[in-house]
């Protein structure tokens, strides 16, 4: 026989979208509630504000928030996208294994 649980356990996400710069290891991050289109917009359009001279190369996968037909790429972003399952191509998937390993080890503090 199963025990009836007397509480409900509750989780909170957030999203955090990212870029690094591989011959720098400059990065830009953004934390946002949802992975919808409307975050990766507010993600593109924030970190082309912040490199406003540069004309920027952002290395993407191709989940649908990539790629909808709804984004606008600001004047100075273009998007190149990676071949289906290779993360070990992506440089900042290095970044996040760290921010994973990191954040892990303060749960269970």
């Amino acid at each position: 026989m199963k025990p009836v649980g007397t509480c409900q356990y509750g989780y909170a996400n957030t999203w955090r979208f990212g870029t690094v710069a591989p011959a720098s290891g400059d990065a830009f991050t953004l934390i946002v509630p949802k992975l919808n289109t409307t975050n990766m917009q507010i993600f593109m359009d924030a970190f082309a504000a912040a490199n406003p001279l540069t004309f920027n190369v952002l290395l993407l996968d191709i989940s649908a928030v990539h790629t909808t037909e709804r984004l606008r790429l600001p004047a100075n972003v273009a998007l190149v996208f990676l071949p289906p399952y290779s993360p070990e191509l992506n440089p900042v998937e290095r970044l996040w294994q760290d921010l994973r390993g990191r954040m892990h080890g303060l749960a269970h503090l």
